[in-house]
This record gives structure tokens, sequence and C-alpha cells, in this order.
């Protein structure tokens, strides 16, 4: 896997997300391709939408920075905004339409991790690819 990282700085807008999950698509077709391709750009997007989704409602400043990494058999994906409250993990109400971000992305890694920098935080967590050998997860 080409060892080239992805690195957008976005401003958080429902407008925005559309091209963003267009940039990303591209950015994964690159990496891979067949039934890894589509489980992996699934995944991925639904971690960047419901985090960018996150800076747009509870962020003041909108602006956040998106960064794909490749490592082995993954993807490490990171979300930065200027906000240091932390986010939390809870049942989601499924009657509802939000309130499940945070619970499909520990679905998707539950080792997600919250790192405080010195201008608010990043949300990172990890997609691996599937089918990739044992070795490699």
């Amino acid at each position: 896997m080409a060892q080239h990282q992805y690195v957008e700085m976005v401003t958080a807008t429902p407008d925005a997300l559309q091209g963003v999950r267009r940039n990303v698509a591209k950015y994964l077709a690159g990496h891979l391709a067949g039934a890894a391709l589509v489980s992996v750009t699934g995944d991925v997007l639904l971690v960047v939408q419901e985090l960018l989704s996150n800076v747009y409602k509870h962020v003041a400043c909108h602006e956040a920075e998106i960064r794909l990494v490749p490592q082995d058999a993954a993807f490490h994906v990171c979300v930065s905004d200027q906000s240091w409250d932390l986010p939390s993990v809870r049942e989601p109400d499924w009657d509802s339409t939000d309130g499940r971000g945070m619970f499909l992305i520990s679905q998707i890694d539950p080792d997600w991790q919250t790192t405080i920098t010195g201008t608010g935080k990043k949300i990172s967590c990890t997609v691996r690819v599937p089918g990739a050998p044992p070795s490699l997860r």
C-alpha cells in the first residue's frame, strides 16, 4: 500500500460534506480495489461524515482538518477541530435522527481515541482492510 497520506482543511458545513466525501472516496480508490474498496470506503466515509457533523453541531469554529494515513492493512482516520470538549459514546435513541455518531465509530474501532492538542482536539480511529493477512492486523 502506498504510504502517502491525505490531508484536507475543510469548513464543516452540510454543503461541504458532498465534496469531502468525493475527495476521500477518490483518495481511497487510489489505494484499494474491489470488495476491500467498498468496505473501507463506506467505513471511512461514515467516520469522516460523523466527525465533521459533530464539528458543525458542537464547535463554534467549523474549521477542521481531515487526515487519512495508510498503515499496513488499515487506514488511520483523524479529524482535528478547535474545541477541547470531549466526545462520548452513548446508547443511541434509534428513533432519533441524530446522536449515533460516536456509537457507530466505536463499532468500527472500539479503540478510537481523542487527543488534546494546543488548539483543540484530534479524534482518531483505525479502519481495517478486510481480508488482510492476520499478521498485518
